[in-house]
């Protein structure tokens, strides 16, 4: 499969195959670290703060949340009023949009710097490919931003779905915890079941965004012929999964396997780490005994140290993931 003229005239050389793309992505991320940052930047705004704070948010107990609460807080669970939900639905959707934009700058960044490396395999051996922005990069950031927001609708119907019983299951065990280990971990046990449709939701929308996307920073730095228009690329990367259904399943797995081989034995880690501090911790002689200090010590700085290790490991996932969909696109 031969790449046609892309933009003034340039040609590339034959396209690689799809497995020496995900070499080419592959290579890419490591030799330049700076991808790194933009992985962690993507992925810590995109929720990631919060899967790397999971196993070690706890929950206090009724009897605190009931002191600190107030009236926002009953035997059943929070009663919380109407001028404390519009202030918290407001900062949620400030949250929302500012980890949307930052996400889509890290994405648009991010597909700068392959763009910038023309030498990479991503075009094939000696392959040129011109760089020629339609326009700065604060004006692509609000269009990726408007794409990730549409792409996050089905996962937001999947979770209004599960939103009653997971409040349930998350009640139960505030009220009866069924193990010691922290609670959002046993929520999620918990409800796996149901999480199965969140699950696919989430699937198809990080597909629906990732070629998107690609599509649309692809006609906006001149590497597919101009004239399609933003909106335009950006209908023919979400139907692309359709005319390529084979390629798109497998960088889709591609980018979730590398996810799941680092995520999850990080989130180990981080949970095995915290159970260790807590006990040191929440022991009698923690910080009042001078011999058990260093310990506890030590235990603090393991934990913080395997915390921001996981955090550059997250990026390195999230900045894999993001290359094997840009060069998939670019090739």
């Amino acid at each position: 499969m031969s790449r046609s003229v892309l933009a003034g005239g340039v040609r590339t050389a034959s396209g690689p195959s799809w497995r020496s793309g995900v070499s080419a992505a592959l290579r890419s991320v490591i030799v330049h670290p700076s991808l790194w940052l933009w992985g962690t930047v993507g992925f810590l705004a995109r929720g990631g703060l919060v899967v790397l704070a999971l196993p070690i948010v706890t929950i206090p107990s009724p009897v605190i949340l009931s002191i600190l609460l107030g009236d926002q807080f009953d035997a059943i669970g929070l009663a919380i009023s109407t001028e404390v939900a519009l202030g918290a639905t407001a900062a949620t959707l400030a949250l929302v949009l500012g980890g949307l934009l930052l996400a889509a700058y890290a994405d648009a960044t991010a597909f700068g710097h392959h763009m910038a490396e023309p030498a990479q395999a991503a075009f094939g051996p000696g392959g040129a490919a011109p760089v020629l922005p339609r326009a700065g990069r604060g004006g692509i950031v609000p269009i990726l931003a408007a794409l990730q927001a549409l792409a996050l609708l089905p996962i937001a119907a999947a979770a209004l779905v599960l939103a009653g019983p997971v409040y349930d299951i998350a009640l139960q065990e505030r009220a009866l915890p069924s193990s010691a280990t922290p609670l959002g971990i046993r929520v999620l046990l918990g409800a796996r079941d149901p999480l199965v449709l969140l699950l696919v939701a989430l699937v198809v929308a990080d597909v629906i965004y990732a070629t998107s996307s690609r599509a649309v920073l692809a006609w906006h730095t001149g590497v597919t012929p101009g004239g399609r228009g933003a909106a335009a690329s950006a209908l023919r990367g979400a139907l692309r999964p359709l005319s390529r259904p084979g390629r798109t399943i497998a960088t889709a797995l591609a980018s979730w396997a590398v996810t799941l081989l680092v995520v999850a034995p990080v989130v180990w880690a981080i949970v095995v780490a915290w159970q260790g501090v807590r006990n040191a911790l929440l022991s009698v002689s923690a910080l009042t005994d001078p011999r058990s200090l260093p310990s506890t010590l030590a235990a603090v700085l393991i934990f913080a140290a395997i915390w921001a290790a996981g955090l550059v490991l997250a990026g390195f996932a999230s900045a894999v993931r993001a290359a094997l969909w840009s060069v998939d696109t670019i090739r």
